[in-house]
């Protein structure tokens, strides 16, 4: 065998069970012609005899390897004068038979390597012809030659075969070539002698690196390549999976003067070791491998002089010994708490009496993947509670063990009343809402064990917690629950109060940018007087861009107003049919976000535990240390650019607050309230440092920049050692320095701080350390190892929770009048561009967005209409410059983050405007333009996919077209994509972690099946967008496109419950389809409504946007909004399709919807009608966001007809009713409470609550409406 992968393994993979009688060395004397064999065991010769002289002096060993399949290693010789080619068939000692093979007198023919190309279990001849390049193989069995084929031609002479070795463990051996002059390296995948594909591994430059072997060095079963500096004697391994490398090790400096040998299994491990010589003294070294690790290394006891030359290292296989069964070692314990691991080894027997533990090519498979995870090492890790089997399989033998994983018990932490204060009239009933918190962070709605009471008799509540007002007066009712309790007051009156008179609080209001401010507001009503923050009080500004309502008051709550960017904006309180305004100011930020905790009595210190609160990271439990004001009160610095947090204040020693939202700078002096800071009695302040970032680490030679921050006095900075307050330098707030430059890796570098204000000196200090950066490459993608959520079910936790806007970038908004393509399809501006997007993210994050989606931006290197949709690119790496610059985009993702949006790009991948550049890793397109060809452009595309999610921390995809691409092409990007995506998260960062793909697949569930999920066993995409089930809908509530169709309009409620049955027997069980109204490929909502026969002006057609918006906030999956759609947006003068010349007035079904964006504050003015849908909408969304039973839960369809549609979402012990009216009178519709248990509903739209009645909850549903009730 000649350089490629241990035969150990390579025989291994195709015969079951063998294991390995011997290794030898065969020596050549260069002078007299003589041959000596040395049998190797670990590190010593244990035989040595002569190995038939060959004393003609051109017959040169060409190569060695196993030409007959018999175990034994045999010997190539091929004379350098006549051509002649011959082949000595040895047992591994001896030559059992010499034959001829052939003669090629053109002596430029060479042998460049020895592996089994076509699976046979016989080594085959790799040929190059070093004038022409050509490359050949011949197939062997013996000394006979049974195929002789052309491979390929490489005329660059630089490039010379550097190995071969089965490099994917198919049980074919693989080639790698090197370019001694451009460093580059690359690989051949060999099946059945042909090359199946061509790929670079990396680039090595300087022709001092040589790779010495491509061999199994850790007994994966897959070829490594060892690789030596003949100069400064540098040896590594690159640890190898198919054409990708996963490990780089050292495996020592060894002196020039020593030279590796031989390759080859000397202890009969299954890896491949090293035999050194000294070229000095002759003197012969020894290591035995593990990977790159030396497990031993010793002298071999020989030394040889300079007159022979090593030529071969034969093989030999004892071929009697068989596997006979296989074993698990019984763990510790079979039993663990989730989020831990069980460790599982198992034992392989032989036929002459040995064993083996954890043998190579064991295969580990548990049976329950949503229960525990096993890797190759055999290791389970319990992800959620609950029993399964594992099993251990090898070379036809298994073994099984059942593991049992618990949940990890909580304990109660808290209990909290989270509605009221309530206001009653005589005879009215309220629901009392509630949880209880556990120390976990979770909590529990509504616990069943909590006790009410009343203080007063003229006011009764339930074991259920529903209030029933008997007479007026005004009073309180508790909760208990395990020894926790909380209380709410309750004011009853005997006759409905008269709103008279409405006052905000002040005359005009200011904060700084990014903070919030809660005005209260006082109604005066005719018998209870003043009330604040009354129920039904609603808030708008005039310029959202400045000032956004972000959330409305609820029952003495009051509203909360966002400052967006620095100016004025006139506020408006409004109450039935009264007014008051107030001036709301925001101003540029001049301090930091600064948190207070006034320390309770008894406890041991100051902490502080935050989550949920960019920039700041997330700390874990018990959190940060907080710095002390005086005895009493303690301070938290935030780093700048901070606006909230969630927060749980602790003495680190077991005594907490609850759990806190501070959404500006404030207070907690006990109690389950935010204080703001305006409203806490802080002591006189000391001086405060801190650096951002605090003590951490950094890579890389030029340092690490660090932000300073100083208040309440003069700052001083010193780096090293000494005294701050003494020798330190001065230093301004939020001034930068820069240090640890030039420190060399494990080496650190002290910060130290000193605040002085003449009266008292405060010092801190922090560490910074340079570590080793991680080994990816630019043009290098991680190795596969799943996807960065853990689980297939967190990952679809994840992408069921987005709500996706989606913009068509040239027709969006004009933000930038420098950009834009000036024409397009459709009726828009044909101006849009990222800046516009910029401009609108504050509107859209208020819509209850978390993502977005953006049509293609990259450069169409064009002006046509075709150019401006972005769906024919011309270079895929490149931002289009009519749309904005690569600033652009990056202050675009940026801000979508801080806002906490995710941000999803375009991908075409199946077709492209033609003359695509090579990319910047050298990747090209293959095929033609529409559609490309696979799997010629798999690489290229999958650095497209990763390169904007490496460079701009884009979250993923949007795939055009995904039809064009095969299934197994899609797999390879997918997981591409979330290799990266994972890569992100292992390295801290917290976007560009997702990995969400979504494919358009315009078709039937059949279809979309076929040519997007693939198999549920080897999935293609994960998620595609659900059009069977948009379809459904608009052919229930409006008419599809082509309205003359049978069923096109009119259908029943029901008819939504049969596209549901009809798609869950056709999707794999991995699908997340994703539902939508719109794209900028169909007809908008508002016009299918029109063309269906609804006007505008008519109440329906805002009804029927209501009713479907409700129904997409039901849908177990990820949701996504046409820009517009959310204010009912339409074509006007357009309904009925537009059947001749349409693309010259831009009304074609298939880009109508492209029309000029409306966005509140930025290019328009909403009115009434689109105001209150819009509003609609963003509290849908905030009900789908705080109950995880719609977007994530099971479907149990409790029936529907010609006029109403119900089914039961429920997820995690949640249960919400979903009811929808699609006619236009009201409803009844009855639930039986054993269909859903409870014995009252909540009502998520309108507040109150609804009791059973006889076994069923009744319900009176509006027309054209969704209604959603939370189970009690």
């Amino acid at each position: 065998m000649f350089g490629r992968a241990l035969v150990a393994t390579m025989i291994a993979t195709a015969i079951a069970g063998p294991t390995y009688a011997g290794s030898s060395v065969l020596w050549r004397n260069t002078t007299t012609g003589q041959n000596w064999l040395y049998q190797m065991e670990n590190h010593s010769a244990v035989d040595s005899r002569p190995f038939s002289q060959v004393t003609d002096m051109d017959w040169k060993v060409a190569g060695y390897g196993d030409f007959n399949g018999d175990g034994s290693d045999d010997v190539l010789w091929r004379h350098a004068g006549f051509g002649i080619n011959w082949v000595y068939l040895t047992d591994g000692t001896k030559v059992v038979d010499s034959l001829r093979i052939n003669e090629v007198n053109d002596l430029n023919w060479s042998v460049a390597g020895v592996g089994d190309f076509n699976g046979d279990g016989n080594d085959d001849i790799l040929w190059r012809h070093a004038i022409s390049g050509d490359n050949w193989i011949y197939h062997m069995q013996g000394s006979a030659i049974t195929g002789s084929k052309f491979l390929n031609k490489i005329a660059d002479p630089d490039w010379k075969v550097a190995g071969v070795g089965d490099l994917n463990s198919d049980g074919t051996d693989d080639i790698v070539l090197r370019n001694a002059s451009t460093g580059l390296n690359w690989a051949y995948l060999i099946q059945n002698g042909a090359i199946v594909q061509s790929k670079q591994i990396n680039q090595v430059s300087g022709s001092q690196w040589v790779v010495e072997a491509v061999n199994d060095f850790n007994g994966d079963a897959i070829a490594d390549l060892l690789w030596r500096n003949t100069s400064t004697g540098d040896t590594y391994l690159y640890t190898m999976s198919g054409t990708n490398i996963s490990k780089v090790g050292l495996v020592g400096r060894v002196p020039a003067q020593w030279h590796i040998e031989s390759t080859g299994d000397r202890n009969m491990d299954g890896k491949s070791d090293i035999l050194w010589r000294n070229t000095d003294s002759g003197v012969l070294w020894s290591y035995l491998m593990n990977g790159s690790a030396i497990s031993d290394s010793g002298p071999v006891g020989l030394s040889v002089g300079n007159t022979w030359s090593l030529v071969a290292t034969l093989m030999t296989q004892d071929m009697t010994i068989q596997p006979i069964d296989l074993e698990i070692t019984p763990p510790g314990s079979t039993q663990a708490s989730v989020g831990q691991c069980i460790d599982l080894d198992a034992t392989g027997f032989f036929s002459n009496g040995t064993q083996q533990n954890n043998p190579s090519g064991l295969i580990w498979q548990c049976n329950e993947i949503g229960i525990a995870n096993v890797n190759a090492a055999g290791q389970v890790c319990g992800t959620a509670a609950g029993t399964l089997s594992c099993t251990a399989a090898w070379q036809g033998f298994q073994d099984s063990v059942s593991l049992t994983f618990t949940s990890i018990p909580v304990e109660p932490s808290g209990f909290e009343i989270t509605n009221g204060p309530f206001s009653l009239t005589v005879g009215d009933t309220a629901q009392v809402q509630s949880r209880g918190l556990f120390d976990d962070g979770s909590n529990t709605a509504n616990p069943q064990s909590a006790t009410w009471s009343c203080a007063s008799s003229s006011v009764s509540i339930s074991s259920s917690g529903v209030i029933t007002a008997n007479a007026a007066v005004q009073t309180t009712c508790s909760g208990s629950w395990e020894g926790f309790s909380d209380s709410v007051s309750v004011a009853v009156s005997q006759q409905p109060d008269t709103a008279i008179e409405i006052a905000i609080a002040t005359t005009a209001l200011s904060g700084e940018v990014g903070s919030s401010v809660t005005p209260g507001v006082t109604v005066t009503f005719s018998q209870a007087g003043d009330v604040l923050n009354p129920d039904g009080v609603t808030w708008t500004c005039n310029d959202i861009t400045v000032v956004a309502v972000e959330s409305q008051p609820t029952a003495g709550t009051p509203a909360t107003l966002r400052l967006n960017n620095a100016g004025v904006a006139n506020c408006t309180a409004k109450y039935e049919t009264l007014t008051d305004i107030v001036a709301v100011t925001a101003n540029e930020p001049v301090s930091d976000f600064v948190v207070y905790m006034q320390k309770p009595a008894g406890w041991a210190g100051c902490k502080i535990h935050h989550w949920e609160s960019p920039p700041a990271a997330n700390t874990l439990w018990p959190g940060n240390d907080m710095d002390p004001l005086d005895d009493n009160w303690c301070v938290y610095t935030f780093p700048e650019g901070q606006t909230e947090s969630k927060i749980v204040f602790n003495d680190g020693a077991g005594q907490q607050s609850g759990n806190l939202v501070a959404d500006q700078p404030g207070c907690w002096t006990g109690g389950a309230t935010w204080t703001p800071l305006s409203s806490c009695n802080i002591p006189a302040d000391t001086p405060r440092v801190s650096a951002n970032p605090g003590t951490s680490s950094f890579v890389g030679d030029a340092g690490l920049t660090v932000t300073l921050s100083i208040s309440n006095g003069v700052g001083k900075y010193l780096i090293g050692n000494g005294d701050a307050c003494a020798a330190g330098q001065t230093y301004t707030n939020n001034q930068q320095v820069t240090l640890g430059d030039g420190l060399n890796i494990g080496e650190s570098v002290d910060l130290l701080l000193c605040g002085d204000d003449g009266a008292l000196q405060v010092t801190d200090s922090y560490t910074y350390t340079r570590i080793e950066q991680g080994n990816l490459g630019q043009c290098e993608i991680p190795a596969y190892t799943g996807n960065p959520h853990g689980s297939e079910q967190a990952m679809k936790e994840k992408f069921q929770d987005l709500r996706i806007y989606q913009v068509m970038v040239e027709s969006f908004i004009d933000g930038d009048p420098n950009r834009g393509y000036g024409t397009g399809y459709g009726s828009s501006h044909h101006n849009g561009d990222i800046r516009g997007i910029i401009n609108s993210l504050p509107y859209i994050k208020s819509l209850g967005a978390n993502a977005i989606w953006l049509t293609p931006i990259f450069n169409s290197d064009g002006g046509s209409q075709l150019d401006a949709t972005g769906y024919f690119t011309r270079n895929y790496f490149e931002i289009d410059p009519k749309f904005g610059s690569w600033e652009d985009a990056k202050e675009m993702v940026d801000t979508a983050h801080s806002m906490g949006m995710y941000v999803f790009f375009d991908g075409v991948f199946g077709h492209h405007k033609g003359n695509i550049p090579t990319s910047p890793c050298g990747n090209n397109v293959t095929g033609g333009n529409d559609p490309v060809s696979y799997p010629g452009s798999l690489d290229f595309y999958k650095e497209v996919a990763t390169f904007w999610i490496r460079e701009l921390g884009i979250d993923g995809w949007r795939l055009d077209q995904a039809y064009q691409v095969p299934l197994d092409a899609w797999i390879e990007i997918r997981q591409a994509v979330e290799s990266i995506s994972k890569y992100n998260k292992q390295q801290g960062k917290q976007w560009g972690t997702l990995g969400y793909m979504v494919g358009e697949i315009w078709d039937g569930e059949g279809v979309i099946q076929s040519k997007g999920y693939g198999s549920a066993s080897n999935p293609s995409l994960y998620s595609a967008f659900d059009f069977p089930i948009r379809y459904g809908l608009v052919q229930v509530l409006a008419g599809q496109e082509h309205i003359g169709d049978a069923g096109a309009s009119g259908r029943p409620a029901s008819w939504l419950n049969e596209k549901f049955v009809s798609i869950g027997g056709t999707y794999a069980s991995h699908a997340i389809p994703n539902l939508m109204l719109s794209n900028h490929d169909l007809v908008r909502f508002g016009d299918l409504i029109e063309r269906a026969g609804y006007p505008r002006d008519d109440w329906t057609y805002w009804g029927r946007h209501r009713a479907a918006f409700a129904f997409m906030a039901a849908f177990t999956g990820p949701i996504t909004i046409y820009y517009g759609d959310e204010i009912g947006d339409e074509v006007p003068n357009f309904a009925q399709k537009v059947e001749s010349n349409c693309w010259t007035v831009g009304l074609c079904d298939d880009h109508v919807s492209r029309t000029s964006g409306l966005i509140d504050g930025v290019s328009t003015s909403l009115n009434n009608e689109q105001r209150a849908l819009k509003d609609y909408v963003a509290q849908l969304m905030d009900i789908r966001d705080t109950h995880r039973a719609l977007s994530q839960g099971e479907r149990t369809h409790l029936g529907s007809n010609e006029a109403t549609y119900v089914d039961l979402k429920s997820y995690n012990g949640e249960n919400v009713i979903f009811v929808l009216n699609v006619s236009t009178n009201d409803q009844p519709v009855s639930v039986d409470t054993a269909d859903v248990g409870g014995t009252t509903v909540v009502d998520l739209v309108n507040g109150g609550t609804i009791s059973a009645n006889a076994g069923s909850f009744d319900f009176n549903i509006p027309g054209l409406s969704g209604q959603f009730f939370l189970v009690q």
